[in-house]
């Protein structure tokens, strides 16, 4: 479980495509006008469930954020899924406006939808809701201002986090607990983390990163064959050197007196045993982590 299984180098610079592939907001009433379609998006619908392909093969993502709709690491990821083929994004966040925590919401119960933008303009929608239940409700419910009858969501990608999670920093974003609810609805999911060296993060290596692992678990997401489980993704921000690669690694289970914010992207240290090890010396990691009401995690990606 210790052992460093697979290595990847890191993927390059992230090409435009000429395609865009859109969503059209649904909408209705006062919403309609925060809701319009970004310039160049064409509205593309298709008939799709959890683990099942659309009508015309493309692969529905629903990207949240537990840091809110805002969140300039959620618009970096938005913007460039809608840069690639075959895909259709939705977009939904927690408010995160309200001082006061939200409830957690009865079984069933419909939360108060808001139509919002990322930073980047791209539509979306508010729930009064934490990051799980916000989740929860997008996979399991039909709301207003998703992508029209697309159904549930292949893939739930959650973040991109401000912060690497590696180790026990994990256990304090809301984005984990949001890809746990996407899982528990038999949705697969991606945390995507960004390390601080630089300040703030500019999210291109995240982004790449993300793209890198969709693009390698498209057919398995298209078919319904990939596992419903929370894969997390860390990739550090190199203010010297780059990326070094991407490894399948556990969580450490213990970080004590390790430093998790010291970042060497030049080291040549090799074999990390753990996501702080493989973290902390350059790698970007993937980890599977365990269900929400389990208290083990392993290796995986």
């Amino acid at each position: 479980m210790g052992v460093t299984r697979s290595w990847r180098r890191a993927a390059g610079v992230l090409a435009l495509v000429v395609t865009l592939a859109g969503i059209t907001a649904c909408g209705g009433g006062d919403g309609d006008a925060e809701g319009a379609e970004p310039p160049g998006t064409t509205s593309t619908t298709g008939t799709t469930g959890a683990g099942a392909a659309t009508s015309d093969g493309r692969l529905y993502v629903l990207v949240t954020n537990g840091e809110g709709i805002a969140s300039p690491g959620l618009s970096a990821l938005v913007e460039a899924l809608y840069q690639q083929p075959e895909t259709t994004v939705g977009v939904v966040a927690p408010d995160t406006t309200n001082p006061v925590p939200p409830a957690p919401l009865a079984e069933g119960a419909v939360p108060t939808v808001t139509f919002a933008a990322t930073a980047d303009g791209y539509p979306g929608i508010v729930l009064a809701a934490d990051a799980a239940d916000t989740v929860s409700s997008a996979v399991t419910q039909t709301l207003d201002g998703m992508p029209p009858d697309q159904g549930t969501p292949q893939l739930v990608v959650t973040g991109i986090n401000t912060g690497q999670l590696i180790g026990p920093l994990a256990e304090f974003s809301n984005n984990v607990p949001a890809a746990q609810a996407a899982a528990a609805a038999d949705v697969p999911a991606l945390v995507v983390a960004q390390g601080v060296d630089e300040n703030p993060p500019e999210y291109t290596a995240g982004v790449n990163q993300a793209l890198a692992w969709i693009d390698d678990h498209r057919e398995a997401l298209l078919s319904g064959e990939q596992a419903a489980q929370v894969t997390l993704l860390n990739v550090p921000s190199c203010a010297v050197g780059e990326v070094r690669g991407v490894g399948e690694v556990p969580v450490a289970a213990d970080a004590a007196g390790r430093d998790l914010a010291l970042v060497d992207c030049t080291s040549t240290a090799e074999g990390p045993v753990d996501d702080v090890a493989a973290f902390t010396t350059g790698f970007a990691t993937l980890s599977v982590l365990a269900p929400a009401d389990a208290t083990t995690t392993t290796s995986g990606g």
